[in-house]
């Protein structure tokens, strides 16, 4: 009797339906743990210090092949993409500074500072490689775009009795000041080339705060 071949496809008939969908939800459960794999690792190369991995690097750290990355992602940048939205989404909450226009001017000017060097002290890594890749990526210089955006609107709301008693031109320069100052550019600015610590950040952007908004 002649044997035949086994067929290499599987007959889905022959094969309970429970253990098919069984075996299916492993592969997919597979492909998006490797895919998450992809992400964490660049998400690691960026708090290790390089902002622009190459994709050997990231399939190094993540334990996979560069093919088989090249599988989830097209490029770098659709990693790094990915990459910043997974740590929004985990530092989101950071963004966010609680109390808006509310205590004493000393104590609001504290309150926001305090709120946005802590966003800069723990999602440094994330923060980093977003601005460098800001002009680069469209999606991500968007995604910064808006970020940005929302914390100006904050810091107005924040100082919006000293900025309303200033003519409206004064209280834009004012305004524009206070947001160039605390902004993470410069944090930085002042922690590299000037050797400041995040206290020492802290205390000079908080003595500029009272010098533009209550200079009496």
């Amino acid at each position: 009797m002649v044997m035949n071949e086994p067929s290499e496809k599987l007959d889905i008939g022959t094969v309970h339906p429970a253990l098919f969908a069984a075996s299916v939800d492993g592969r997919t459960a597979r492909k998006n743990s490797n895919k998450d794999a992809v992400v964490e690792a660049a998400l690691k190369l960026f708090e290790a210090g390089n902002k622009n991995p190459k994709m050997e690097d990231i399939a190094a750290v993540a334990g996979v092949s560069v093919r088989s990355a090249y599988r989830y992602f097209s490029n770098v940048e659709e990693i790094t993409e990915a990459a910043a939205v997974e740590n929004l989404a985990k530092y989101g909450a950071l963004f966010e500074v609680e109390n808006l226009g509310v205590g004493t001017l000393d104590e609001r000017i504290r309150n926001l500072i305090t709120s946005r060097m802590r966003l800069f002290d723990e999602a440094h890594a994330m923060i980093a490689a977003v601005v460098i890749h800001r002009y680069e990526d469209n999606f991500i210089g968007n995604m910064l775009a808006w970020r940005l955006q929302h914390m100006y609107l904050q810091n107005l709301e924040m100082f919006s009795a000293e900025l309303s008693r200033l003519p409206a031109l004064e209280s834009q320069q004012v305004a524009a000041a206070l947001d160039g100052i605390l902004s993470f550019d410069n944090a930085e600015s002042m922690r590299r080339r000037l050797g400041f610590t995040s206290g020492a950040v802290a205390d000079a952007m908080i003595y500029a705060f009272h010098c533009l908004l209550d200079p009496a």
